[in-house]
């Protein structure tokens, strides 16, 4: 229960965050740190080529930083290199669809409870042949909001995990866990 309160207004802070008037994005010297040092470590690995992979997170922010965004995300997006994803998001607030480039892609009607009870969605989407911006629409009662990942998605030899979490705002990026991904 707690943990369906917990995602339902983080949700609605997300469908917050998205209108300035109603809140203002900044508010925390710490969220801000935190969210800055993730981009200029993702920015670094995208320059030397490197995946983004949780291990080189790790070692660029700090385990306990990531643990702590990956905890707290409120959406998950695997993406296959065969096409197939799998959604997750928190009760009472769900992954409506997702863009690759210029390409939406809905998660669809039909879905289930995992085991530590994410509605959990699943369909194909069309790999592209190069790197493309993805972002997630996220719906929490009536608010849209739309999370532009950091990162950009191109295929690769495994699966890559989006997520959205809250940090500073809220905060969009991919991760691989393999060499190479992301």
């Amino acid at each position: 229960m707690k943990r369906l309160l917990f995602g339902l207004a983080v949700l609605w802070m997300l469908g917050s965050w998205a209108q300035p008037s109603l809140a203002q994005i900044g508010t925390g010297d710490i969220g801000q740190q935190a969210r800055r040092s993730m981009e200029m470590a993702m920015m670094d690995l995208e320059n030397q080529s490197a995946g983004i992979t949780e291990e080189a997170m790790k070692e660029s922010i700090g385990e306990a930083e990531l643990q702590a965004f990956l905890e707290g995300a409120v959406v998950r997006l695997e993406l296959h290199p065969d096409g197939r994803f799998t959604s997750y998001s928190m009760l009472g607030g769900e992954l409506v669809s997702f863009k690759v480039g210029k390409e939406s892609f809905a998660t669809g009607e039909e879905w289930s409870l995992d085991e530590n009870e994410w509605v959990q969605r699943s369909g194909e989407f069309t790999v592209p042949k190069k790197a493309q911006k993805i972002s997630l629409t996220v719906q929490a009662g009536e608010q849209e909001v739309t999370a532009k990942c950091f990162n950009k998605y191109s295929g690769s030899e495994g699966p890559i995990t989006f997520y959205v979490g809250p940090l500073d705002g809220y905060f969009c990026m991919g991760l691989s866990e393999e060499k190479g991904g992301g």
